[in-house]
């Protein structure tokens, strides 16, 4: 029996059972996939196809940033090829180039035939980004939330559904709570998950112990409880034909009604920023509030968008509308009072929800699945890229390096977007 030496990237220590010496000069050294030392290990094991399904594993919960994801990759590649475990190895390397589109590995680090081979990949305009893991939960996934290693879906007739991501390639089912009405959406604030329940208005629950979510409070609203925001000690519910509903949530174990506003639409999504409440209201657009006395809301001015607005979330001077099927539509607001349109990107499917993280919005475009656009530019938004979900993507909501999707009857999609930097 004899050992195969291979680069640091490889594995160090191969046993074979024929007898080969392969040197692989030591020269090409990247620090950031260094910390995949388990990764490494996992190339000694000659069942590559299991070895690569691990090292994927790995991948997902060990690298942080998109260079480290790219170069992971490139490394895969050329141990395929210096193993010569199958004919694939280029994939790995056009991967990498899908994985993070500005990056060109550095010569001085890689081996020739990964960097010139790298510089041949042909890849889409608009790359794919990759499956991380999925959840087919047993309701309808109708909105998402993420706080720190946990998810918290709205599945409509199967209520909350708390979900383990800090291994987001193997996401499990850790508790669950059956709400009275049709979950449709949930948003997190300290140890509590706000749900809007549909006909059984605001649901409160702990999710102090998350395997075991207890009822605190609830309120029943006048309408439909469609989407939730919690800002403050209040919690804003769209609430369909009711509008705008402010709850007091200083007492969780006794929510209060506050105040509330009749938008002139329907009420399907709501973002709070400062001193002002952004209802996605349907046939009737955005529809801006002033919350600055919660007692006694007030109209500020609307924005009639071209569709449907379902969703909409609040950034910086702008606000962010999933207007069905018109898209994303971007809304200046430095002045609330006269507001204007920035731009739009018509989405090929039907928006539903949007996320803003940096300089991307990640819209829920039903059919369409996760469509991510470069907002870098309001006046120009332009597609970055997209995911096939496979379902009817509903909600997303981004931590880190994944979206995570509500995808309807197919339950939680998480999408890597380490794409960007």
């Amino acid at each position: 029996m004899v050992f195969v030496l291979l680069t640091d990237r490889c594995q160090k220590l191969l046993w074979v059972v024929v007898v080969v010496l392969i040197l692989v000069p030591k020269t090409f050294a990247s620090s950031s996939v260094e910390t995949l030392a388990e990764g490494k290990r996992l190339f000694g094991d000659v069942q590559f196809q299991k070895a690569q399904a691990e090292f994927d594993g790995v991948i997902n919960s060990t690298v942080s940033s998109c260079t480290e994801l790219a170069e992971a990759y490139l490394w895969r590649g050329y141990c395929r090829l210096k193993l010569e475990l199958d004919t694939n190895w280029r994939t790995d390397l056009c991967m990498s180039k899908n994985l993070n589109p500005g990056y060109v590995p550095d010569s001085n680090v890689f081996p020739p035939i990964i960097v010139s081979a790298f510089s041949q990949c042909v890849t889409p305009a608009n790359p794919e980004r990759g499956l991380a893991g999925e959840y087919d939960t047993p309701g309808d996934a109708r909105g998402v939330a993420v706080s720190g290693s946990y998810a918290c879906v709205a599945d409509g007739k199967s209520g909350l559904q708390i979900i383990s991501i800090s291994n987001p390639s193997s996401p499990n089912l850790v508790g669950l709570y059956n709400t009275l009405g049709y979950a449709y959406g949930v948003a997190i604030s300290g140890s509590y998950a706000y749900v809007a329940d549909g006909s059984s208005g605001l649901q409160i629950v702990s999710i102090s112990s998350p395997a075991s979510p207890t009822l605190v409070g609830s309120f029943d609203t006048p309408g439909l409880a469609y989407g939730v925001v919690v800002s403050g000690s209040y919690a804003y519910v769209a609430d369909g034909s009711s509008g705008l509903q402010i709850i007091s949530i200083s007492n969780p174990v006794s929510p209060t009604l506050v105040g509330s506003f009749d938008t002139p639409g329907m009420a399907y999504g709501v973002a709070v920023s400062g001193s002002y409440a952004y209802v996605a209201d349907g046939s009737s657009g955005l529809q801006i509030i002033s919350i600055s006395n919660p007692a006694f809301p007030t109209l500020v001015g609307g924005y009639n968008t071209p569709g449907d607005a379902w969703g909409v979330t609040v950034s910086g001077s702008y606000a962010y509308v999933a207007d069905w099927n018109y898209g994303l539509q971007i809304i200046n607001i430095s002045n609330p009072v006269a507001r204007t349109l920035a731009g739009s990107y018509d989405t090929p499917g039907y928006a539903y929800g949007v996320a803003v993280s940096g300089n991307h919005a990640y819209v829920a475009d039903g059919p369409s699945g996760l469509q991510i656009i470069d907002i870098s530019k309001p006046a120009a938004p332009t597609l970055a890229g997209s995911h096939d979900t496979r379902g009817e993507a509903v909600c997303a909501a981004v931590s880190g390096s994944y979206a995570y999707v509500a995808d309807w009857s197919l339950g939680l999609r998480i999408i890597r977007v380490c794409v960007f930097e």
